[in-house]
């Protein structure tokens, strides 16, 4: 089997950046769940490498700060591995393993969706929100308040897709319960067509407190 393209995450203009390869992948790679949120948990399998031999991983993006970066294939020329992945784009990213004394590669493309965080996740009507988000297209992030819906502003997101310190104040009109906000790459999905999933943009929840009647 050979690998001709790696494509990597598309940038805000919706382009995708390409990388041209063309490598032998003597050995196998699987990543489950393959479609994941930076911070879950994946666990890379790998097979076909020789027995006992130090295999390097090397990972797109920071998706593998905090995962190893070589591991020991087992008697069968096999490894497992399981932990949280780290920060990346959203979109295609790659894991690949190669065997250092075979030389035996293989590749696996990982989808890194987003996530949006908002603390505190209640508060009343004027009340102050602070978002951060990871799994964002690099570039520009738009944060809205769906109903009623309120353009809440915009705010950079960096190489790894993460944005932090955007606060927003829960808006006039705001119903009690839970109301949902999105950041999103698109400058207005009220208007825009949402595209089919996966489509980058990310939603939490604010739990809008009933006011108080006054005494």
């Amino acid at each position: 089997m050979w690998l001709a393209e790696v494509e990597l995450p598309p940038n805000n203009s919706g382009t995708y950046n390409r990388l041209a390869l063309v490598v032998p992948l003597t050995a196998s790679l699987t990543a489950e769940p393959p479609a994941f949120k930076p911070g879950s948990n994946i666990t890379l399998t790998g097979s076909g490498f020789a027995p006992g031999e130090t295999v390097n991983l090397l990972y797109s993006a920071d998706i593998g700060k905090t995962l190893p970066k070589t591991i020991t294939a087992d008697s069968t020329g096999s490894f497992l591995l399981t932990g949280p992945a780290g920060h990346a784009p959203f979109g295609n990213n790659s894991v690949s393993a190669v065997g250092q004394s075979s030389g035996k590669q293989g590749v696996t493309t990982v989808l890194v969706n987003p996530r949006l965080i908002l603390e505190p996740s209640s508060g009343n009507i004027g009340d102050t929100i602070t978002a951060s988000g990871s799994g964002l297209y690099s570039g520009i992030v738009h944060f809205f308040w769906r109903n009623p819906y309120v353009e809440l502003g915009s705010a950079p997101v960096d190489s790894l897709g993460r944005v932090t310190g955007f606060t927003f104040t829960i808006p006039a009109g705001a119903q009690p319960g839970g109301q949902l906000v999105l950041a999103s790459p698109y400058p207005n999905p009220a208007s825009k067509k949402v595209p089919p999933a996966p489509n980058g943009i990310a939603g939490a929840y604010v739990n809008v407190l009933a006011a108080t009647p006054s005494q």
